[in-house]
């Protein structure tokens, strides 16, 4: 796995970390299983055809809990979640918070500080690290308890990277915004469209699959806003969402 960087005129014009591999650290997140010549072993067993596969020893850039020397100041941590089907939930050993900047979507409007982030497969996410304080802190995967992944190492909280600051000052800082986003035209919607979001197509008896009418047109150009009416979406519990033409 590998990163795609993409920079705009807006992400640059921010007082972001922008030093690459130093206050800016790119980090793929990845498990992996070897065989006894030490190859990456993709065999498939049962279990790994029934809920995915999953290794059992956990990489940051390819190395087993590398450490990674860093200026005094903010860091920006660019994560990839480049497991096959693990999910993962990342915290800091100390609890300093991870300050959310942007995802696979672009910049924020703003920060958002949370204690603990959840990435599934693929997804990817932009965090600003606080290490002003010069202490050395290690980021951490958290177990996740679903079928599959709490098997050992992953049934405790599991080091990825161990983050040592220098006496070296950063220079890039957390801003209060971030991106310019549009305000949202959601309200006063003119009209309500409701569909059923359920199982797939296959799991469907064959009264549902074939009484169930087209899915409404949307065109191009407009905005639509879909709302949750009652439970969530999982395979055994269809659920019905409200969308508003605006």
């Amino acid at each position: 796995a590998g990163l795609f960087i993409l920079d705009d005129e807006e992400s640059l014009r921010l007082p972001l970390p922008q030093h690459w591999g130093v206050d800016d650290i790119p980090l793929v997140l990845q498990d992996k299983r070897l065989d006894g010549r030490d190859q990456v072993d993709y065999q498939l067993d049962v279990m790994s055809a029934a809920v995915g596969w999953f290794g059992d020893l956990m990489l940051t850039n390819g190395a087993l809990y590398p450490t990674h020397d860093a200026p005094r100041g903010w860091l920006r941590l660019r994560l990839l979640n480049g497991c096959n089907a693990r999910s993962l939930t990342l915290a800091t050993s100390d609890g300093r918070p991870l300050y959310v900047i942007g995802s696979d979507g672009g910049l924020l409007a703003e920060p958002v500080a949370l204690s603990e982030l959840a990435l599934l497969p693929g997804e990817r996410f932009e965090v600003m690290v606080d290490a002003r304080n010069g202490k050395a802190f290690d980021l951490l995967t958290l177990p996740v308890r679903q079928m599959g992944m709490t098997l050992a190492p992953f049934d405790a909280a599991l080091p990825l990277l161990r983050i040592r600051p220098s006496l070296i000052e950063g220079k890039g800082r957390l801003p209060d915004s971030l991106a310019r986003l549009p305000a949202s035209r959601g309200e006063g919607a003119a009209e309500v469209r409701s569909y059923r979001a359920g199982p797939p197509e296959g799991y469907l008896s064959e009264p549902e699959a074939t009484a169930r009418p087209s899915p409404p047109a949307i065109w191009r150009g407009a905005t639509s806003v879909a709302a949750p009416t009652a439970g969530c979406p999982t395979a055994a519990t269809p659920t019905t969402y409200a969308t508003r033409a605006v």
